[in-house]
């Protein structure tokens, strides 16, 4: 048996939920005086490892041996605990029960279990599981002796498999599509270089998706449509994303499935419908699609993952975050923060490392416009010393920027210069060129000058005001001045002079 390391243990009990932990003492009841028991119960106790090892090695028992056995009866009873948790694993449980019906010999009751589960994986496109089950399909009917529905079978066989081999080779490539794109919108988002906004244009320009097969999936017709709408969104062509993103959620639609058995698909469509109605202000559209996350989040079917659930939840919290700062209702934006942080703190290790940028980032937004400096000094802090510029480029910019003009108003003139060229370098280096950011730069290292009258003052702010709104109207460097806040700090800034 395989030696694991005392940590996987560790990671493993502890992640078992409260339902979970109460199963797996249920299923031992009649086994509690074994040494894994003991095992699992001292960890439980956050005994210290070394004293649990000695304890044991004092009772004579290998830990080596009953630290690896725990592990294999704790996955056992979560595969049983879960066997119905999610499309894939109930196909994985019924390919064991057909091979166990096979082995009684109960050949006509394994033949129509297997058809009623074919007919799921077509409903499904579950087309991995699909080729097994054929596969099983034609065992039946061997040990059934039926010679000529044999005969008929094998050329159904045939067919289906070219299918599922031809659909599966199309799902594979738009999904390797798929996975470039989001990984390049994730990293960049809206501070796209030119060599990033080229390869997303290669991406969208791939045959497969200026003319697909008339074989596609529902999936790769879905996947199609998801990178198509970033393409659009990416190239500020808004209206063309909403379009492709109202077709999606159609297809969602009426197509049933996909909300019970591809729970994760129907959030990513849910999330992308909210996304792109919220850039064209379409509020009766984003409401129904939160709505919809957000009962997904709290739902009790079993087949929703705790992983989703928990996705789903945090989007509903970031999303109220970012809807009140981009709406300049700071005191709201607070609040928010407030309470998402009451739940983010006691479920940290759930989240993705974006979601905290972006919870903390909105609130530094909203505390630094809200001259709250010791609060926004500890959110900016708290993204600059946990996270780099890998995950959510942009947000981490747009923090080292308003960290800039934070640090500005608390006349901290001597690191301005020092801040300033890391910016710079930063921009460089990701070949980023913002018009927006050299018009700060050039205003700030005038401001920090020694001794400005009012006058001076206030002449620099007009014409910084003036140069920021010459830009208006250029989305990239109206998307950078917005998330900043650049036009109303400039506008606060002037009226105290």
């Amino acid at each position: 048996m395989k030696s694991w390391k005392w940590q996987n243990l560790k990671e493993l009990v502890d992640s078992l939920t409260v339902n979970e932990k109460r199963y797996f003492t249920l299923q031992q009841n009649e086994t509690k005086n074994k040494n894994y028991i003991k095992l699992f119960e001292a960890i439980q106790d956050k005994t210290d490892e070394k004293l649990v090892k000695k304890r044991l090695a004092n009772l004579k028992i290998n830990v080596s041996y009953e630290k690896s056995y725990l592990i294999k009866v704790i996955l056992k009873n979560l595969r049983n605990f879960h066997e119905f948790s999610s499309l894939s694993v109930e196909f994985n449980q019924v390919l064991t029960d057909i091979e166990l019906l096979l082995d009684k010999k109960l050949y006509s009751f394994c033949y129509n279990y297997v058809n009623h589960y074919i007919e799921l994986a077509l409903k499904t496109e579950s087309h991995t599981y699909l080729l097994q089950l054929i596969k099983w399909k034609r065992k039946c009917i061997i040990r059934l002796g039926n010679l000529q529905q044999l005969n008929l079978f094998s050329e159904e066989e045939r067919i289906i498999e070219e299918d599922c081999l031809r659909k599966m080779s199309c799902n594979s490539e738009i999904r390797l599509l798929q996975q470039k794109m989001l990984v390049l919108i994730s990293q960049k988002g809206n501070s796209m270089h030119e060599n990033d906004k080229k390869l997303m244009q290669e991406i969208l320009l791939n045959s497969i998706l200026i003319a697909p097969p008339d074989y596609l999936s529902i999936i790769s017709q879905l996947m199609s449509l998801e990178i198509k709408i970033w393409g659009f969104y990416y190239s500020n062509n808004f209206q063309a994303a909403f379009d492709h993103v109202m077709m999606l959620s159609k297809i969602v639609e009426e197509n049933e499935f996909i909300e019970i058995y591809n729970p994760q698909l129907y959030y990513a469509t849910m999330a992308n419908l909210f996304n792109r109605a919220y850039k064209l202000d379409k509020k009766e559209i984003m409401d129904k699609a939160l709505w919809n996350i957000e009962k997904l989040a709290f739902t009790t079917r079993k087949n929703v993952s705790e992983d989703l659930k928990t996705e789903a939840i945090s989007y509903v919290l970031e999303r109220k975050l970012v809807g009140a700062a981009n709406n300049l209702n700071f005191e709201e934006a607070i609040n928010i923060f407030q309470e998402n942080k009451k739940i983010f703190s006691k479920y940290k290790f759930k989240y993705k490392p974006s979601f905290y940028i972006l919870q903390y980032y909105f609130a530094g937004f909203a505390y630094f416009h809200s001259k709250d400096y010791n609060h926004a000094v500890k959110c900016i802090k708290h993204i600059i010393d946990n996270y780099n510029d890998s995950v959510r480029y942009d947000y981490i910019l747009y923090t080292k920027i308003i960290n800039l003009l934070l640090q500005y108003d608390l006349k901290n003139f001597s690191i301005i210069p020092h801040l300033l060229k890391s910016i710079e370098r930063s921009l460089l280096k990701n070949k980023i060129n913002v018009k927006v950011f050299e018009i700060t730069s050039a205003f700030l290292k005038k401001m920090i000058v020694k001794n400005l009258s009012s006058k001076e003052n206030k002449t620099n702010l007009t014409l910084f005001l003036l140069q920021i709104n010459e830009l208006e109207g250029i989305e990239d460097e109206e998307i950078f001045t917005s998330s900043i806040g650049l036009r109303i700090w400039a506008e606060q800034f002037l009226k105290q002079i």
